[in-house]
C-alpha cells in the first residue's frame, strides 16, 4: 500500500495568514476559527489526530485547590467502578448551574507559567467549583501550574462529534474501523447497522465517548474511495502539554495542523528520556509500518537502518506517533511541551 497522502485545508479568517508545506500535507490556517481536510487514501491506514480546538465556554483565572485526591481503587475488577484521581478549581461568583459543565463531556484547559496548557476532564461542577479528573496533584513542585491560573472551559470531541453518526451523517463505512489505544493495546470503534457508533465488546452506543486532545487515532480505511475527514475548531493558541510517563507505550497527537520534525516534538526533553536505539523509542507510521527513532543525544536523531542524523525528519500535521518509554518517571514530572510552530 501507499503511503496515506493527507490533505489539510484551513479556511481564511483573519488579515494573518501562515502557509507551511510538509511532505505530502499542505497547509493554510490563521489562529481564528475555522476547519482541516484530512484525507485517507482507500484501502489504507492512517495515523491521525485531531488538533483543533473546540470554542471556549468560559475564559478567567481559577483557583487550583490544595486538594488533590488520588485514584480510590475498591478493588474490583473495572477501573470504572473506582474514583478517579481528582482536583478542584474554583471561580470566585463565576454563576454557573451545577452539573452545566458535565454535560456532552467538557475539557478544563489549565495554564502553566512557561505558556503552556494541558486539558483536563470536568467531572462535576458547582455555581462555582469545577471538578476535574487529576491524575497528578496540579500543585506539585515538579509543574509549572500556579495556584491562580488562567483556564479556559472546552466541549471535549467524541467519537460522533468528529466522525458523524446516523443514515447520511457519517463517511465511514461498516468496514472501517477507528482505533483507539487503551495503554494496553487498541480499543476498536465502528459504524453498526443504526449508523451509531459502536465498541467491540460492549452493546452501547460510543458516540459520546470522548477523545482528548493528545490521543492519536488510527484509521483502517477498509473502503476502496478515499475518506476525507472534516474536523472544525480553534487553532491552539497556547503551547500544547501531554503527560508522558514510564515506562509507558502512549499514541500520542502532534498536537498541530501544522507539521513538525522528529526533533521539533521534543520528546528528549522528558526527564530521565533514555538515549539510544535501546531506549526511549518514538515510531511514525510510514504508510505500510512504524518507522523507529531514538535519541543519541546533542540534537542527533537516529532512525532504524541509518547513520545519519535525523532531527529533521518531517513529521506531517494531524498525525499521531508512539512513544514507548523505558525510562522511568512520574506522570507530576513528565509533562511534555509541544513548542508552538507558529507565531499566536
Amino acid at each position: 500500500m501507499a503511503p496515506p497522502s493527507i490533505r489539510k485545508t484551513f479556511t481564511s479568517l483573519s488579515a494573518v495568514v501562515i502557509s507551511t508545506v510538509f511532505a505530502e500535507a499542505q497547509t493554510s490556517f490563521t489562529l481564528a476559527a475555522g476547519y482541516v481536510q484530512v484525507t485517507v487514501p482507500g484501502g489504507t491506514l492512517g495515523a491521525i489526530s485531531a488538533t483543533l480546538q473546540s470554542k471556549s465556554d468560559h475564559t478567567s483565572n481559577a483557583t487550583v485547590n490544595n486538594d488533590w485526591t488520588p485514584l480510590d481503587d475498591k478493588g474490583t475488577p473495572s477501573p470504572l467502578d473506582d474514583d478517579p484521581a481528582q482536583q478542584t478549581l474554583t471561580v470566585t461568583g463565576a454563576g454557573w448551574t451545577a452539573g452545566q459543565w458535565t454535560t456532552s463531556g467538557f475539557l478544563c484547559y489549565a495554564a502553566d507559567s512557561n505558556g503552556g496548557e494541558e486539558s483536563f476532564l470536568i467531572l462535576a461542577n458547582t455555581s462555582d467549583t469545577i471538578t476535574i479528573q487529576a491524575d497528578f496533584d496540579l500543585l506539585d513542585l515538579s509543574r509549572s501550574i500556579l495556584t491562580t491560573s488562567t483556564i479556559s472551559l472546552r466541549r471535549a470531541q467524541t467519537v460522533g462529534s468528529l466522525f458523524g453518526f446516523g443514515a447520511g451523517n457519517t463517511d465511514f463505512t461498516s468496514s472501517d474501523k477507528v482505533y483507539l489505544w487503551n495503554g494496553n493495546g487498541w480499543t476498536t470503534y465502528f459504524v453498526n447497522a443504526a449508523f451509531q457508533w459502536a465498541k467491540s465488546g460492549s452493546f452501547f452506543s460510543a458516540n459520546n465517548d470522548v477523545i482528548f486532545p493528545d490521543e492519536g487515532l488510527f484509521i483502517q480505511r477498509n473502503d476502496p474511495s478515499d475518506l476525507t475527514l472534516t474536523f472544525f475548531g480553534d487553532v491552539p493558541g497556547k503551547a500544547q502539554v501531554t503527560t508522558m510517563p514510564g515506562p509507558k507505550l502512549q499514541f500520542v497527537s502532534t498536537r498541530y495542523p501544522v507539521g513538525t520534525t522528529i526533533g521539533g516534538l521534543g520528546f528528549h526533553n522528558l526527564t530521565n528520556w533514555q538515549t539510544g536505539n535501546s531506549g526511549d523509542l518514538v515510531y511514525v507510521w510510514n504508510g505500510t509500518s512504524w518507522t523507529t527513532y531514538f535519541y543519541k543525544g546533542g540534537g542527533n536523531w537516529g532512525k532504524a537502518g541509518s547513520f545519519f542524523n535525523h532531527e529533521n525528519d518531517a513529521v506531517l500535521p494531524d498525525s499521531a506517533v508512539f512513544v514507548s518509554r523505558k525510562s522511568s518517571a512520574t506522570l507530576a514530572e513528565s509533562p511534555n511541551t509541544h513548542a508552538l510552530p507558529y507565531t499566536p
